[in-house]
Formats: C-alpha cells, sequence, structure tokens
C-alpha cells in the first residue's frame, strides 16, 4: 500500500469520526500517513479498505487503532483461506473438553492438528475437561489466546 491509497483509506475514518478528527493538523496527519504507510506497506489497499469499512460499522467513540486493523486483515485473511480464527480453534477446544472426561481420545482425534499439538496428548483434554468451568472460560482461555 502507498501513501496515496493510505490517505484514501484514512480519509474513511475522518468521516466516520469527524470529532475525533477535528483539532488534527497537517503535521499529525502527515506524521499518521508515514506511519500507516510503513506499517501496511506489504497490505493489499483493498483488504485495508474493507478491513477499516467493517471495523467502522462494528466499533463507536474512537477510530479503530493500527493494531485493531491489523487483527481485522488477519481475520479476513484466515477467512479467505478458509482456515479457522482462533475463536472457531477456542470454540472445537471448549466443546471436546465438554465431552474430554469419558471421551478424551476420541475427541482427540477430531481436533485440527493445531489444536492436537497445542494439547500434546489426549490427557490434556481429560484435564481440561476435570476443571472448573469458570476457570477454564476464563484462565484457560485467556492462555489460549495468548
Amino acid at each position: 500500500m502507498n501513501k496515496s491509497e493510505i490517505t484514501r483509506a484514512l480519509a474513511l475514518l475522518r468521516v466516520a469520526y469527524p470529532g475525533f478528527y477535528a483539532r488534527v493538523n497537517e503535521q499529525d496527519v502527515a506524521l499518521t500517513v508515514e506511519l500507516w504507510a510503513k506499517v501496511f506497506e506489504k497490505d493489499d489497499a483493498q483488504v485495508v479498505t474493507f478491513a477499516l469499512e467493517q471495523l467502522i460499522t462494528q466499533q463507536t467513540g474512537s477510530p479503530p487503532d493500527i493494531a485493531a486493523v491489523r487483527r481485522k486483515i488477519n481475520e479476513i485473511t484466515l477467512a479467505v483461506l478458509d482456515e479457522p480464527t482462533n475463536e472457531d480453534l477456542w470454540n472445537q477446544l471448549a466443546r471436546a473438553a465438554s465431552n474430554g472426561y469419558y471421551g478424551c481420545y476420541e475427541e482427540f482425534k477430531r481436533l485440527p492438528s493445531v489444536l492436537q499439538r497445542y494439547l500434546g496428548v489426549p490427557e490434556t483434554l481429560r484435564e481440561l475437561a476435570q476443571m472448573a468451568e469458570s476457570t477454564f472460560h476464563t484462565v484457560v482461555k485467556g492462555q489460549f489466546f495468548k
């Protein structure tokens, strides 16, 4: 993505969040364009713009930052490649763990290879199944996404 494409994409943010950009001066705009151009230089302009449009419809208050745009681009890319997102993988793991006490071996075999590598052995699924549900959905989920 080049600077002119970034400028057009950032114009979307100015229109969507006019109050936020009301006091932004030209020097700040130039620095923002420079930074975004550097961060998104290898990305397709249409993908970045689509990600921004998606975030604008989902986010109120302040405009999305670079990290949010990068996450959305990754999510879009995974969807196009038909790869599961981290949320999809977590849901699969949670379903497997819910039946993992007695069926850990069968559930382990049904999991995608990435989750099998994450767990290591089927017995880990049994351990997760024995865990308190509140701990599983807070602590384990946090570790999983990290």
